[in-house]
């Protein structure tokens, strides 16, 4: 969605073989899958990592960074980078703090926990012109997985990759993208694979699987200005979220995050294990607000082009998007990387500070959804 990116119709088409236009309509039909002859291997070459784009880009959302290699991948289309999935999903714009377990390692809202994480996957899909079937039953995948796992072949024979959360690592987000001795074993990129110089190879790949997301079919040219206005109104929802019984989001994520730093009796010199798991989420905490101050200006400003009449609050929101990541890279004057000894947090006053900056960050962000939520499209 930069300024530079023309709608698909004016642009160079790639050639067929790469073109989405070229695939069949349908993938996920059983009746299709059935009777037929594949191979008892194959690899859709030539897929990057979902760990290798530009450098300079921590792609912290796994879902996001899947998408990135996907369509650029089917596309060829540089403009679909993590930033533009991580932005119009109202990834860079969320947060959330589980209040029943506290501490608990969260992701965004492409995470997978939660019932909006399946909203940021269709709008993604929707929003490079296909629909998409999600698999969301655990039990269903574990007691069915030959049938997933031909629907997984099928896929990857017409030449598209399957998400999966669960495979290799925690249940974030990772792409299979071949399989071999008849998807015995499952080939593909994680986050969280040792060797990132190759595909994994997972034998009873969908063992550990709590979702799956198919390409279905291809459904029209997207309009850029209806897609601007779309990410602003899910940008709005995802950051002013209403807390419920088990989760906080967005400014209450932040209040309940400083909170549970500052019960001291929480934190114990015979805790250790405790502590390990609380740093391990903290730092999950920071990945999530840093991540979306980090890249969410700039995915604003690309909208620009595309809602000019939004001009002044968008720019408004940059700045403030900005002055929060000025308050959030205080972290690093308390800690000399993003993780850091879990013994730190035994002392008080090191914990203050740390709510202290985010309370303050949780102020500026208040701020900015304050701005986003009063464009008159939002409710639209």
């Amino acid at each position: 969605m930069s300024a530079e990116h023309k709608p698909i119709s004016e642009q160079p088409q790639p050639p067929e073989s790469y073109s989405p236009k070229g695939k069949p309509a349908i993938l996920s039909m059983a009746a299709y899958m059935q009777g037929m002859n594949y191979p008892d291997k194959k690899l859709i070459e030539g897929m990057a990592s979902i760990k290798t784009q530009d450098p300079a880009v921590q792609e912290n959302f796994h879902f996001c960074a899947c998408m990135r290699s996907c369509m650029q991948y089917l596309c060829k289309d540089p403009s679909y980078d993590f930033i533009f999935f991580a932005g119009l999903t109202g990834a860079l714009f969320f947060n959330i703090w589980d209040k029943k377990e506290p501490w608990t390692y969260m992701e965004s809202v492409t995470g997978g926990r939660f019932p909006e994480n399946n909203r940021a996957i269709e709008l993604a899909f929707h929003a490079v012109g296909y629909a998409c079937e999600i698999i969301d039953d655990v039990q269903g995948i574990q007691q069915n997985k030959d049938h997933y796992i031909q629907k997984i072949i099928a896929s990857i024979n017409e030449g598209y990759p399957v998400f999966t959360y669960g495979i290799v690592g925690p249940p974030t987000c990772s792409m299979i993208t071949g399989y071999e001795k008849n998807g015995q074993i499952l080939l593909g990129w994680s986050a969280f694979q040792e060797d990132d110089s190759q595909y994994f190879s997972k034998e009873a790949g969908l063992d550990e699987s709590t979702k799956l997301v198919f390409f279905t079919r291809k459904t029209y040219e997207i309009d850029r200005n209806e897609q601007a206005v779309s990410a602003l109104k899910q940008i709005a929802s995802v950051s002013s979220m209403r807390q419920t019984e088990q989760f906080a989001y967005g400014a209450d994520a932040y209040t309940e995050w400083a909170n549970a730093l500052l019960r001291d009796e929480d934190f114990t010199a015979d805790c250790t294990e405790y502590l390990d798991q609380v740093t391990d989420a903290h730092c999950g905490q920071k990945n999530i607000v840093m991540t979306g101050r980090e890249y969410g200006a700039a995915f604003l400003s690309r909208l620009l082009p595309y809602v000019p009449q939004y001009k002044e609050q968008i720019e408004k929101a940059c700045a403030l998007c900005n002055a929060e990541k000025e308050i959030l890279s205080r972290f690093w004057q308390l800690e000399p990387g993003f993780f850091f000894d879990s013994k730190q947090l035994l002392n008080p006053e090191y914990r203050r500070q740390q709510a202290d900056i985010i309370l303050a960050a949780r102020d500026v962000f208040v701020q900015m959804t304050e701005v986003l939520n009063r464009l008159d499209c939002i409710g639209g």
